[in-house]
């Protein structure tokens, strides 16, 4: 068995294989001390996982529609009132996608631009809703000002290489005290360790597929993302629970598995309907933290 490899956020070089293989190829690493999992993509190529794969026909579809829009735009709106007294209200959207949060934010009276590594993300935000986005990736060296007062990082963190990196650029990047909003699956969430569990009990019932992907690196818990925001100079970090996109994930049901039986997709709308309505169902965190 390949040696194990050590936790990015707090160290332990004592990391254990989950008896899982993402994708049937990548080893899932678990570190017990802090609860952070990740692929172990050793040997591979950084390069394999192309940011222009994901804006393909179909999420330039969904990514379109008034039900997704309507939806992405009241997350929005509910974490910029989440933070108390923006004074600057110069704001990235960091991975910035179809644009949405940049058009919600410039509604919410928000000097709003974006930065987005894909060609066709940026050509449908700049088509759809005529806004300031930067065809590029976050960088120490990048052309993008450093005085932002409010940075946003929707879903972008769990696909990086080096994710404490990525979390120090966005620091360099805002202004003394601005706030810094990030989400991102939440490892410790109750339905994820419930799926966990009933797997351990009946190993026949695995749906950990539905849980973990290539293009997903990381896996953070709640503390061991506060320690990695603490040790990159953030303060005063609030965490709130949040569910996947309801309206987008019956859409990419819909349109990615239309060859799916109707008892099939009638399963997985049930499914849907009711990691909607259930209380313990949340299984993203966002974090909202202030620049120390």
């Amino acid at each position: 068995m390949p040696q194990n490899i050590h936790c990015i956020v707090c160290g332990n070089n004592n990391t254990k294989q989950v008896d899982f293989l993402v994708s049937r190829k990548y080893r899932l690493m678990n570190c017990e001390q802090c609860g952070c999992s990740f692929l172990d993509l050793s040997g591979e190529n950084d390069d394999v996982f192309e940011v222009d794969e994901y804006w393909d026909d179909v999420n330039k579809i969904i990514y379109t529609q008034p039900k997704v829009v309507k939806e992405l735009q009241q997350k929005y709106r509910f974490y910029f009132n989440c933070i108390p007294k923006l004074a600057n209200k110069r704001h990235l959207d960091v991975g910035s996608g179809a644009g949405i949060c940049v058009d919600t934010a410039r509604q919410f009276g928000l000097d709003s631009m974006g930065v987005e590594p894909s060609k066709s993300g940026v050509e449908l935000a700049r088509k759809t809703y005529s806004i300031n986005v930067v065809n590029d990736v976050l960088r120490p060296d990048d052309d993008l000002p450093r005085n932002f007062g409010l940075l946003t990082l929707w879903d972008v963190i769990e696909h990086v290489a080096d994710p404490e990196g990525l979390i120090r650029t966005c620091m360099d990047h805002l202004d003394r005290h601005g706030y810094f909003i990030l989400e991102t699956p939440d490892e410790g969430a109750f339905v994820r360790r419930l799926v966990r569990f009933v797997h351990k009990i009946f190993p026949v019932m695995d749906f950990r597929k539905s849980m973990y992907y290539r293009a997903h690196r990381y896996y953070f818990t709640q503390s061991a993302m506060e320690t990695l925001l603490r040790r990159c100079g953030f303060d005063e970090v609030e965490f709130y629970k949040e569910r996947s996109m309801h309206e987008k994930a019956k859409m990419k049901l819909d349109l990615y598995f239309s060859q799916d039986s109707k008892i099939s997709k009638r399963i997985k709308k049930i499914i849907f309907w009711l990691m909607r309505t259930l209380p313990f169902t949340k299984n993203k965190m966002v974090v909202v933290a202030r620049k120390a």
